[in-house]
C-alpha cells in the first residue's frame, strides 16, 4: 500500500507547522482540534481549527498526539507515562528511580498505579496496553 492508496485523489495536503523535523501520533477532538507529536522537541502539538499552531504540552514524556486527553479523563499522569516509557525500556525499578531522581519506593507506587489504570497484572501486559493506546513508543 502506497501513499495514493492512504489519500483521497481529490485531498488538498497542506503544512500546518515547519517546527519540527518529524511529527506523528495526529489526533482530532470533536470541536475539529488536531493535535500531533513533536518528538525531537519532547512535546505535543495542537492545529486549532482557526489556524493557529501552538505548544500543547511539553516536556510530552515520550506521548504522542493521540493521547492528549490522557488527563483528562483521570487516566495515567505525565509521571506515569514517563514511568511506563521506561518500563517498555526494560529499566528495573532502581535505574528508573535513579534515572528520575525519586525512591524505588515512589517507582513502586507509580506501577501499581499504572496497572490499576490499565488494568494489568504484568510489566509486560502494562507495556502492550501502553503501546496500544499510543502512550509509548519503542
Amino acid at each position: 500500500m502506497g501513499f495514493s492508496d492512504l489519500v483521497p485523489k481529490d485531498a488538498i495536503l497542506e503544512c500546518v507547522y515547519t517546527g519540527c523535523a518529524f511529527a506523528e501520533g495526529t489526533a482530532a477532538d470533536t470541536e475539529g482540534n488536531v493535535y500531533f507529536s513533536d518528538f525531537p522537541n519532547n512535546r505535543i502539538m495542537l492545529y486549532r481549527t482557526d489556524g493557529t499552531t501552538v505548544v500543547w504540552k511539553e516536556p510530552s514524556f515520550r506521548a504522542n498526539g493521540m493521547n492528549f486527553d490522557i488527563e483528562l479523563d483521570g487516566s495515567l499522569t505525565s509521571r506515569e507515562i514517563e514511568v511506563l516509557g521506561m518500563l517498555a525500556e526494560g529499566l528495573a525499578n532502581k535505574n528508573i528511580a535513579w534515572r528520575l531522581g525519586i525512591s524505588e519506593h515512589t517507582v513502586k507506587f507509580h506501577i501499581t498505579s499504572i496497572f490499576t489504570k490499565l488494568n494489568a497484572s504484568s510489566r509486560a501486559e502494562a507495556v502492550a496496553i501502553g503501546m496500544r493506546r499510543g502512550l509509548i513508543l519503542l
